[in-house]
């Protein structure tokens, strides 16, 4: 099977289209920012309930400017006319749609946050309707529609291989906090004490369950938020960008989305207290991590696989956070501080040993027999 990483009104450009990508930047920057500037000013943002929910949002807006530029203004995506990419439209129209309402949500729990529970509900009914008319838009139709409208959700093998690749990689950050003393570990009979759960359950019944819970079905239930932001970063921008050159551009790309999550960190949700540090160390993870997530979609073409690894790193990192191993300080650990650049660097050089990088973008790249992540040259 044949992936399209570029739509057909694109193939005969060699340069990036810097009007698009600054258009997309700037809708992108400008609602997101916005949103941040809202969450900071309002008397609710001490509220985790709305807090949440506005980054919920806030992670759906990158696939909500791509589509509405693509789709209904420029209309140079391959689903923006035609009758046989109906059930795609229908789907990318449907997101749009799912977008707004969050935003209303968000409105109201700015203006009401009494009202942050029932809107959270409402939200999370909103989420699982939409993995429903996915699931039933992609049974109805081919693969070969979604793969034209860029929207391929590559094999299961392909998702297992890659899931537990970076399963793999966190568990190693966890080894080497453990192994440098840089934390301590859960203290989970104390956690299972203080849950409540009824009968007797063992410490390492308790993580697996937790451990299937967390990092097997939470993903799924986060998918529609991580294709929020892959779809635009992994499966807009990229495209743009590779036309540099597919290793400049993807550095590019991963310190555009690290600047795009700085209003997150000066706010103190993530490095709390740390605003400059934290805003360099984002950025360094995004780097490293859009790098893997720019490689799996070249060797996939999958941007729903993508989406997955997104939500399986977010779940990942709570999970050992939470159950297994919690660093003193986020800015000095393996995980999210910056001991990760001594254990993601190696991984980075062989990922870039792939000739996947020196191939041009402008080509049609076949979907791979399911080959090691990591295949060098």
């Amino acid at each position: 099977m044949s992936v399209v990483l570029d739509a057909p009104s694109s193939s005969s450009r060699s340069a990036p289209s810097w009007r698009k990508v600054g258009s997309f930047l700037a809708l992108t920057f400008g609602l997101t920012w916005t949103l941040d500037l809202l969450l900071w000013r309002s008397n609710a943002a001490q509220d985790p309930a709305v807090t949440l929910l506005a980054l919920q949002l806030q992670m759906l807006l990158p696939a909500f400017c791509a589509i509405l530029l693509q789709l209904l203004i420029w209309r140079d995506h391959p689903a923006a006319s035609g009758s046989d990419l109906i059930k795609p439209r229908l789907f990318l129209l449907a997101f749009l749609a799912l977008t707004v309402i969050y935003a209303g949500l968000v409105g109201w729990t700015m203006l009401e946050p009494q009202q942050a529970v029932a809107a959270s509900g409402i939200a999370g009914g909103l989420n699982l309707l939409f993995l429903v008319l996915l699931a039933g838009l992609r049974i109805v139709s081919s693969a070969k529609e979604f793969a034209q409208a860029g929207l391929a959700g590559g094999r299961l093998v392909q998702w297992l291989v890659w899931g537990v690749c970076l399963v793999a990689f966190y568990a190693l950050t966890v080894f080497f906090n453990n192994l440098f003393n840089l934390g301590e570990r859960a203290d989970l009979p104390s956690l299972l004490e203080s849950l409540n759960i009824p009968g007797e359950v063992s410490t390492s019944a308790f993580l697996v369950l937790v451990f299937a819970q967390t990092v097997i079905a939470g993903p799924l239930i986060g998918l529609v938020m991580a294709f929020g932001e892959e779809y635009g970063w992994r499966g807009f921008l990229q495209n743009e960008l590779f036309r540099m050159g597919r290793i400049r551009g993807v550095i590019v790309l991963g310190l555009i989305w690290g600047f795009w999550h700085f209003p997150v960190v000066w706010m103190g949700h993530t490095y709390p207290g740390q605003p400059l540090l934290g805003s360099l160390m984002i950025s360094i993870f995004t780097l490293f991590f859009g790098i893997f997530l720019s490689y799996a979609m070249l060797k996939t073409g999958a941007i729903w696989l993508v989406a997955f690894l997104h939500a399986v790193n977010n779940q990942v990192l709570s999970y050992f956070s939470t159950f297994v191993y919690q660093a003193a300080d986020p800015l000095k650990s393996f995980n999210t501080g910056f001991f990760l650049i001594a254990l993601a660097l190696p991984i980075v050089a062989l990922i870039f040993r792939d000739p996947v990088w020196k191939q041009t973008n402008l080509a049609k790249v076949d979907e791979p027999a399911v080959s090691p992540p990591f295949q060098g040259s």
